[in-house]
Order: C-alpha cells, then sequence, then structure tokens
C-alpha cells in the first residue's frame, strides 16, 4: 500500500432531507397498494393507496390471509428501497 494523500477541505454540509405524507386514498379490493412520490429526493410527498378489504362480515378469529401479509410485506420493502434510493435512508 502506497503512501496515504492528503486530506481535502470539508465541503458544505447538505439540505436535511424531508419526508411528508401527502394523500391516503382507498383502492378497488384486490388491487396492489402503492406508494407515489409526488415530491423529490430531497423533499419528498408519499401517496397511498391502500386497498379496500373484501366486503363481509370478520370475527375476531379470522386469520389474516397470507396473501396480505405478503402484499403488505412487499409494499413496505418497495418503500424503504425507493428511500434508500432517493439516499434517504442508509442500511
Amino acid at each position: 500500500m502506497g503512501p496515504r494523500g492528503y486530506t481535502g477541505a470539508t465541503g458544505a454540509a447538505g439540505k436535511a432531507a424531508t419526508i411528508t405524507i401527502g394523500t391516503v386514498a382507498t383502492g378497488a379490493p384486490g388491487t396492489d397498494a402503492a406508494v407515489t412520490n409526488t415530491g423529490t429526493n430531497t423533499d419528498a410527498i408519499f401517496n397511498f393507496t391502500i386497498p379496500a378489504g373484501d366486503s363481509g362480515v370478520v370475527t375476531p378469529a379470522a386469520p389474516v390471509e397470507d396473501a396480505v401479509c405478503t402484499t403488505i410485506l412487499t409494499q413496505f420493502n418497495l418503500l424503504l428501497a425507493h428511500l434508500r434510493a432517493a439516499g434517504l435512508l442508509e442500511e
């Protein structure tokens, strides 16, 4: 390994990023949940669309369907990936 180079000057501080919740809408039953950014990479405004559940009687003992959990988890992971890609979230 060669000698270490000189340390350069420290740059100016960057602008702090912001995340704002925009709209939250109910989508049609059976559709995918969605998150869109209508802001910028540093001033994000997230709009959410969450599908309505099927109509019917729900009892406290009724299990949550795996497909619903998978959809929610998939959309959450997609949100995290967008935040990381925008530089708003570190791993």
